[in-house]
């Protein structure tokens, strides 16, 4: 399980004094735990890598902003933060694997496909956004679908 993972590399964390990386832990484990709190269960690996992929966007807003506004400190810490955080997200499909995805979610909403494009496009972020970016699911739908 992720959660494990992340918690596994949390106590290693703490065992090597690396304060950097304990504090990122454990705000990514707040957050799942806050999530769990909201959910009144535990959280399943894909809802946690959904979590996880969320906190990637944040992450890399902060780092293109923190770019644009000349902060080195807070540039470097973003960073750190993405790259401790690819550790524990699996890696996205490639593009023949999504466009082949999508393909087969077509096939089971033909009709809803033939009306409207674009809510097909949305249960395909839907079902896919555990295994692959929603913004590489998009262009690969309006690339060949749309």
């Amino acid at each position: 399980m992720i959660k494990r993972q992340i918690q596994s590399s949390l106590y290693q964390a703490m065992k090597e004094k690396n304060q950097k990386l304990v504090d990122f832990l454990r705000f990514v484990l707040s957050r799942i735990k806050n999530l769990e709190i909201d959910k009144k269960n535990e959280l399943t690996d894909e809802e946690v890598v959904n979590l996880l992929r969320k906190i990637k966007v944040e992450l890399t807003d902060a780092l293109l902003f923190s770019q644009k506004s000349k902060r080195g400190d807070l540039f470097n810490q973003a960073k750190f933060q993405l790259e401790v955080l690819a550790k524990f997200l699996p890696a996205d499909l490639p593009e023949e694997e999504i466009k082949k995805e999508i393909e087969k979610i077509i096939k089971e909403n033909k009709n809803l496909f033939e009306k409207n494009k674009m809510a097909v496009m949305g249960i395909a972020i839907k079902t896919l956004k555990s295994k692959a970016d929603p913004k590489i699911i998009s262009e690969v739908f309006r690339k060949y679908f749309a």
